[in-house]
């Protein structure tokens, strides 16, 4: 039995030996908060942080009104001194030959309003800007349909009066979209600044430029005529603009 015994010993004590001896290299991988120990697996999440607002530019009416229209509209030159030279008789927001919310280069005036974009996301973007135009009543003359405005959507401009329908306006009006492709780390807010000829205002603007030529003048008098007769006219229903728009920032790959 003794025999039996150590020959089993011996013959087993090679397996016990082997788990107990060999080589081994060994390596722990990943990274510490800076990733610089091991591979550097440690990440964190880019950044967004984008905001869209809209913004009052330099409001000194003191009516702090965030609107594409307004009910008083300030002269554009010396001609008319007084302090409005356009005045909503009712408080109505209203518009006319010479007013607008941007001047004849699409650029915000005093107290209206525009975009105003803020962040630095750590990946490429797409701002895209789009607008809507409804037109109220009758905006014809002689039978034929005569819109004077000129509409601006970010860097893109739609002439209302080389349109013959107010579809034809519409879809032009939802053609102009405004896009911008920004790099990873740009600051979205140099969109706005507005400090130099070079910058792009992010905003949805109108005009209706103040005499054009003495055949726009006549168009334009029929229009104001024809609101006159509406406001005058028991249920009348009143020439009217409504514009609405909006701004997106999304990121591309």
């Amino acid at each position: 039995t003794g025999i039996i015994l150590l020959a089993l010993v011996m013959l087993t004590s090679c397996f016990v030996g082997g788990t107990f001896a060999k080589y081994v290299t060994s390596m722990n991988l990943g990274g510490d908060t800076n990733g610089t120990a091991g591979d550097g697996s440690y990440a964190r999440v880019a950044k967004w942080g984008v905001e869209i607002t809209g913004v009052q530019v330099d409001d000194t009416t003191g009516k702090g009104k965030l609107a594409l229209f307004d009910d008083q509209y300030a002269p554009d030159d010396t001609t008319y001194t007084g302090q409005w030279s356009v005045d909503s008789a009712n408080g109505d927001l209203v518009v006319a030959p010479g007013t607008g919310s941007v001047d004849e280069y699409g650029k915000p005036l005093t107290g209206a309003l525009s975009i105003k974009l803020s962040g630095k996301p750590e990946v490429a973007t797409k701002i895209t800007v789009t607008a809507g135009v409804t037109l109220g009543g009758e905006w014809k003359v002689n039978g034929q349909f005569y819109c004077p405005l000129i509409f601006y959507i970010g860097n893109e401009t739609v002439n209302g009066s080389t349109f013959t329908s107010v579809d034809d306006l519409n879809d032009a009006i939802g053609d102009a979209v405004a896009t911008y492709i920004m790099d990873p780390n740009d600051d979205l807010a140099d969109l706005t600044d507005g400090t130099g000829d070079d910058d792009i205002t992010v905003n949805i603007g109108w005009r209706w430029p103040f005499h054009v030529n003495d055949a726009t003048d006549v168009k334009d008098t029929a229009l104001g005529d024809a609101a006159a007769a509406a406001a005058a006219a028991e249920g009348g229903s009143a020439l009217s603009v409504s514009v609405s728009g909006s701004v997106s920032v999304e990121q591309i790959d």
